[in-house]
């Protein structure tokens, strides 16, 4: 092959090189710990109490078998509830604007009633540590989490999310927080920004529909979940004040409360 001496390589203007660096990760969602940093988060859990066989359990002489544990509520920005996989990313603000700082996630507590009854010793609960990957570009900031787990001692198929979020400033008092994510599409999910005072704002809630059930887990993480685009307001201090969205202004209680009040599953999804 004819090598040319006088031929120069052609680069991208450097403003269009977009370079990509792992986050470090840590075995929790990390929280935003002082003024300049959001934290934004994805948890899945279950509505029920259990799921997997009959919501009513099985009936064996007084006592109800039931399957895996469930987390049994409904969409919350409460980061004392449970969920079956949170994670979450840690923003920070810079002269370059916010850029990922921590990413992070873990599993509380699960097991298998019917799995236990039927085989004693053999499937105690267990905390389930997930695949947790949070991938940031550069310059931009906008980061790819996902995240991925089951339960190493009981056979069942792996929880799924992709998440693609960023958090821009847009004013000398606003913010934007954008996310999408994709997945099995069970169970439910729910997504929020926090500020480091503990304020949250809902970005995005995915109800299971009718017929879903836990075989939804295998294959490929492709069914649309969630995306969202809001403007945050913010006092003086960094901290939610408000949410602006279609050309309305919301008060976080507000806002909330809209997320809050939905059904997190529609009839006859188990």
């Amino acid at each position: 092959m004819e090598r040319r001496a006088d031929r120069r390589p052609t680069l991208r203007p450097a403003s269009r090189v977009r370079r990509q660096r792992a986050l470090p990760v840590e075995n929790d969602a990390p929280e935003p710990r002082e003024p300049g940093e959001i934290g934004v988060y994805v948890r899945s859990f279950h509505h029920g109490e259990s799921f997997g066989v009959d919501p009513e359990g099985i009936d064996l002489g007084g006592d109800d078998i039931a399957g895996y544990h469930g987390d049994g509520r409904g969409f919350s920005t409460d980061r004392e509830d449970t969920a079956r996989i949170r994670a979450g990313v840690v923003f920070r603000e810079g002269e370059g604007g916010f850029q990922a700082a921590r990413a992070g996630g873990r599993s509380d507590e699960s097991g298998n009633d019917l799995l236990r009854f039927l085989h004693p010793g053999q499937y105690p609960n267990e905390t389930g540590v997930p695949e947790v990957e949070a991938t940031a570009r550069q310059p931009g900031g906008e980061v790819t989490l996902r995240y991925a787990g089951s339960m190493p001692l009981h056979p069942s198929f792996d929880i799924d999310v992709d998440a693609r979020m960023r958090v821009e400033r847009t004013g000398e008092r606003t913010i934007r927080v954008t996310l999408a994510a994709a997945g099995d599409g069970f169970p439910n999910a729910e997504a929020f920004a926090r500020d480091h005072a503990g304020n949250a704002v809902f970005l995005g809630v995915h109800q299971l529909q009718e017929g879903q059930i836990a075989a939804d887990l295998a294959g490929e993480a492709e069914t649309p979940m969630f995306s969202a685009s809001l403007q945050i307001h913010t006092r003086e201090d960094g901290t939610f004040e408000a949410v602006e969205f279609g050309g309305e202004r919301y008060t976080l209680e507000e806002w909330n409360a809209r997320f809050e009040e939905m059904e997190p599953v529609g009839e006859g999804a188990s």
